[in-house]
This record gives C-alpha cells, sequence and structure tokens, in this order.
C-alpha cells in the first residue's frame, strides 16, 4: 500500500477544500473562518441544486432549438372524429384558395394544359404546394374544409442594413393585399382576425356580391400570432362553420407552439380561456393593434439607426452582413426593450389592465421635438462679421443693410427692417461671390508739357504723355 500516495492525496483534498471555503467566504461577505459549518455545507446544496437547474435550462434551449428547425407542423392536430387530414398539394384546393391559384395547381395535377405559358404556371402553382406541405395540414368533412399553415419567423437583426429594412418591410405585411379586417375570436390566449379579401384575386360575381361591406372570398381567411420578433404565425382559410373551424383550432397543441419562441409569451396555451362575457372580437382586433402599434416603433427605431449610421461601420456591415452595427455603437439597441414593453402591454391588455405607457417612452428617446416646441433663440451675427462677409471696412458701415436680390421684396423689406439677420448675412456672402462688374477706376488727368521731361504718370514726353500703362499722345500741336 501506498501510504505516501494517500497521504499526498488528502493533502490535496484539504488544500481544495480550504481554497473553496475561503471563496465562499468572500462570495458571502464573510471574513476567513467566519462562515460556519453548517452555512459552507449549505452552499453545496445550493450549487448542486442550481448546477441542476442550468442543466434543465441548457436542455430545454437545445430541445427548443430543434423544434424551431422542426417548425410548427408538429403541433397541428390529428383529424377529429368524422374528419380526414391530408397534405396541401394531394387533391385540390379550390374550396378553400383563390380561382387562380386553384386553377393551375389543379391543371398541374390533371396535366390539361393547353398552352406553354399554362404549362409553366401550373409547374410553379405546384412547386409552391410541395413547399406547402411542409407547414400546412387541410382538414375535410363533408364540403367543409379548414386549412391551417404555421410559419415560423426569427428576430430580425436590428444592427445590419439588411435587418433594418426587414424591420420597416415587415410593418404590415402580414395584411399585404388587403383593405380591412374584423375581429374573429381569441382561442388558447391567441387573438384571430379575419382578413378581407383580396379584390385582385375575387371572381367577378364575387366583387359584386361584395359591393358593400366586408369583402369575403369563398372562404374564410383568420391570422393570429404567438410572441413578437421571434414569432409563430397562424394562418388559416376556413370554408366552414365557425363552431367546427374554432374545433380544429382549439385542438392545436399552443404550448408546444408557445415553447418554440425563447422567451414563451405570458398567458398563451390550451389552458387560458376567456372569462364569461369577454367580447373576444374586439379583443383580438386589440390584440392585432398592439402588435401592429409596436411592430410600427421597431420600424421607427430601424430608421432612427439608419439615419445616424456611421460610414465605417456601414461599409463593415456591407462587406460582414449581421456582424457589424451601423451606427458604430453611437445608437443603443432598444430591440430587447421592445420586446419587453410588448409583452408586458400585452399582458395588461388580456388581464384588463390599463397601459404603463411604454410606448410612449420608447418614442420619447429617438422622437426630435417639434417645432413648435423647440426654443426659437435663432441667434444674432456680429455686427463685426457682418462687414467681414459684405466686405465693407469699419470706415464705410453701411447705414443700412444691403438686401439680398434673391429673396422676394416682402422678404427683402423684412431683412432690412430687422438689421439683415443670419440668412441675409448668407445671402450676401453667397452673393458677394458671384461674378460682378468691376469699379470703373478714376482717370488721372492728362498732363502735355513740352520737353523731355521724365516719363512716368501724368508726364509727358516729346508729344505724348504716360497715364500708367497707358500712353496719349496728340495728333497736332
Amino acid at each position: 500500500m501506498n501510504y505516501f500516495a494517500i497521504g499526498f492525496v488528502a493533502v490535496v483534498g484539504v488544500v481544495g477544500l480550504g481554497v473553496d471555503y475561503q471563496q465562499q467566504s468572500v462570495h458571502a461577505g464573510l471574513g476567513l473562518g467566519q462562515m460556519s459549518a453548517a452555512d459552507y455545507v449549505g452552499t453545496f446544496e445550493a450549487r448542486f441544486l442550481g448546477a441542476k437547474a442550468d442543466a434543465r435550462a441548457a436542455e430545454r434551449e437545445r430541445a427548443r432549438k430543434t423544434a424551431w428547425r422542426e417548425g410548427g407542423i408538429q403541433y397541428l392536430p390529428e383529424a377529429p372524429e368524422g374528419w380526414t387530414r391530408r397534405k396541401y398539394s394531394e387533391s385540390s384546393n379550390a374550396a378553400i384558395m383563390y380561382n387562380d391559384t386553384a386553377f393551375f395547381e389543379d391543371l398541374a395535377r390533371d396535366g390539361t394544359a393547353k398552352s406553354m405559358a399554362e404549362g409553366l404556371q401550373s409547374k410553379d402553382a405546384m412547386t409552391k404546394a410541395r413547399k406547402m406541405d411542409a407547414h400546412s395540414y387541410v382538414y375535410e368533412h363533408g364540403d367543409e374544409v379548414v386549412f391551417v399553415s404555421i410559419d415560423a419567423r426569427n428576430k430580425p437583426d436590428t444592427k445590419s442594413l439588411h435587418g433594418i429594412i426587414g424591420s420597416t418591410m415587415q410593418v404590415g405585411g402580414s395584411f399585404k393585399g388587403t383593405t380591412g379586417m374584423q375581429g374573429y375570436d381569441v382561442i388558447g390566449g391567441v387573438g384571430f382576425v379575419e382578413l378581407e379579401a383580396n379584390k385582385r384575386k375575387m371572381s367577378a360575381a364575387q366583387k359584386k356580391s361584395s359591393k358593400h361591406g366586408f369583402r369575403r372570398a369563398h372562404f374564410r381567411r383568420l391570422v393570429g400570432t404567438v410572441g413578437f420578433g421571434q414569432e409563430v404565425g397562424v394562418t388559416v382559410h376556413a370554408n366552414a362553420s365557425s363552431k367546427t373551424t374554432n374545433e380544429i383550432l382549439a385542438a392545436i397543441d399552443w404550448d408546444g407552439l408557445n415553447n418554440m419562441l425563447s422567451t414563451p409569451m405570458a398567458l398563451v396555451g390550451n389552458d387560458v380561456t376567456m372569462p364569461e362575457g369577454t367580447d373576444v372580437e374586439a379583443l383580438a382586433e386589440e390584440q392585432t393593434a398592439l402588435r401592429a402599434k409596436y411592430a410600427t416603433l421597431r420600424a421607427r427605431v430601424a430608421e432612427f439607426r439608419l439615419r445616424n449610421l456611421d460610414a465605417a461601420a456601414f461599409m463593415f456591415s456591407t462587406l460582414a452582413p449581421g456582424k457589424t452595427d451601423i451606427s458604430g455603437g453611437k445608437v443603443p439597441d432598444l430591440s430587447n426593450l421592445i420586446d419587453a414593453a410588448f409583452r408586458k402591454e400585452m399582458r395588461n391588455l388580456m388581464a384588463g389592465k390599463p397601459s404603463d405607457h411604454d410606448f410612449e417612452r420608447i418614442v420619447s428617446m429617438i422622437e426630435v421635438r417639434p417645432k413648435s416646441e423647440r426654443t426659437q433663440n435663432k441667434g444674432e451675427m456680429s455686427e463685426e462679421l457682418k462687414r467681414e462677409l459684405s466686405g465693407v471696412s469699419e470706415a464705410q458701415t453701411p447705414s443700412a443693410p444691403m438686401a439680398d436680390p434673391a429673396l422676394p421684396r416682402s422678404e427683402q423689406a423684412e431683412a432690412a427692417s430687422t438689421g439683415g439677420g443670419v440668412m441675409a448675412a448668407i445671402g450676401s456672402f453667397f452673393g458677394g461671390m458671384a461674378p460682378t462688374a468691376a469699379p470703373a477706376p478714376q482717370k488721372a488727368a492728362v498732363v502735355v508739357r513740352s520737353g523731355n521731361g521724365k516719363a512716368g504718370f501724368g508726364a509727358a514726353v516729346g508729344k505724348c504723355a504716360s497715364n500708367g500703362v497707358g500712353k496719349l499722345c496728340t495728333v497736332r500741336d
């Protein structure tokens, strides 16, 4: 038995324990020897439980990222009793799609295209239909059809130019091609609104029948969203009654969709129900309006960063997209603050609490004060600077300021009455730079004398007199 080795390990263990004891004492704000043995043992339990919590959090994040990559289609329900479920591309979607879209999809299925143009469009329509299979299902029961699609969207990068442009373009993107909406219902804590049909995609008969009031195609188009920034959008085309449509929507795994987000939303899940008597249509509209309001705020912040870009940082951001803040660090990233404010406002809305006005506070950080609220101190130009810019010496100070010929007469009169002001001085400065007629030089008297005087200014040489660089000669005596 190697007693030396055993002793060495014991000494190392004691020394290591002593170092750890000292570190925990410092962490607790105690001097060496002040922490009791029981308190020291307690730190092991706290650290052990903390490590377990960190491990669980890391495991949850790995699972979340896996779910995000697989997409939200995994949380769509199986077909309810009496219903069937299929992929979007497997059959005709005329019941829940616009006329032209369904037409070209059906051409691709039965191969009845009569021209090259029809063949190309039908091929493109089927390519899009197969892509739809990755995140959509169609539920059918008799003549009732409900299409549900899940779209997972990453949070835009608010530092790079590409992300800023994306942020500004996303405003109202969910409602592109529509002219209105109305509240539908709140399911799983998620507000759904019905979007008005795109008039360009409606048949002539539909346009005529929808001349007054809300324009609806032959199906209902609903949208709902979970999250903000990083979000999961749910699109529904329902050619079915509200009752059967809601049965399918209620069967969605809302907890699973919510947990796809890095920060899940409060009051979203399958157990979330609204109190009796809640106006769910109005609440759905308010949710959508709040989301649009904060999306607009995100776009305004992006534009603010764009106005304050740093040239060098902008160049690096262009060369390496997403790696460099285009403002060069001058403008703080407010995206996390906007996300947190939206979540708090949404929670207040769902709970019936008043707004905390975080939106207004964030706007005040980036908004330029309106002209009506700014101080009107325009400043005055010193008399010395006025004379310098106008090219007048101190001994030749004009009694009245020179009018700017570029200004209207009314403004010239105002400038003269107020002593010129900044704009008048700048106008005279730039006016002085314009080419003007040179003043005529003063003429010296030409003296003609006989004799051989010395040539010079005003002196005669023979019958010619020199005047500076010129010479004047008499023709006769």
